[in-house]
């Protein structure tokens, strides 16, 4: 399969969560364009990827100390999100349970789509297992989707079945 290709919108967002982390929350427009100049083809192309990432709802455009600033919304960090795993077992397991009503589908599908990213395997429809210590990454992303109040996680030392997960997971030089 080949590799997906990165839109111009995404290699944006991960230029300016780069510096935002170097530079602040906050980034001023005028200082990002200086800053990035040479590393976007044209000029227009650079206004072009603010303006398309800012109509996705992945930016927002802030006054900050009368000048303008660029943000990058919850939505464009999850966009952009790549989860950090360390896939050892500890013996316990992690569980999430949800209940996201129909009118929220797509954030209920991008939280599947997290889920499996993370390593979970799903046990029934709205209810998810994992061996591996995921606690941080299921706050970040219930947090950038705003699915605290949808969502129950669990962490299980001991389960029914345990042989079943086990081996679904591939766990057997682990224990």
């Amino acid at each position: 399969m080949p590799a997906r290709r990165i839109k111009q919108s995404e290699k944006l967002l991960r230029i300016i969560e780069g510096l935002a982390e170097e530079i602040g929350v906050y980034l001023d427009y005028g200082k990002m364009r200086q800053r990035l100049h040479g590393s976007w083809d044209y000029e227009t192309n650079f206004s072009k990827a603010i303006a398309n990432a800012k109509r996705y709802g992945y930016l927002e455009i802030v006054e900050k100390d009368n000048k303008k600033s660029i943000l990058i919304t919850k939505k464009g960090r999850f966009r952009i999100w790549k989860p950090r795993i360390v896939k050892e077992w500890d013996g316990r397991w992690r569980l999430v349970g949800f209940d996201i009503p129909e009118k929220r589908r797509k954030k209920r599908d991008s939280f599947r789509t997290a889920l499996r990213a993370m390593g979970f395997k799903q046990m029934q429809k709205s209810l998810w297992i994992c061996p591996y210590d995921v606690s941080e990454e299921i706050e970040k992303v219930m947090d950038m989707l705003d699915l605290e109040y949808e969502i129950d996680y669990f962490i299980a030392d001991a389960i029914t079945n345990k042989e079943k997960y086990i081996d679904l997971f591939d766990l057997n030089q682990q224990k």
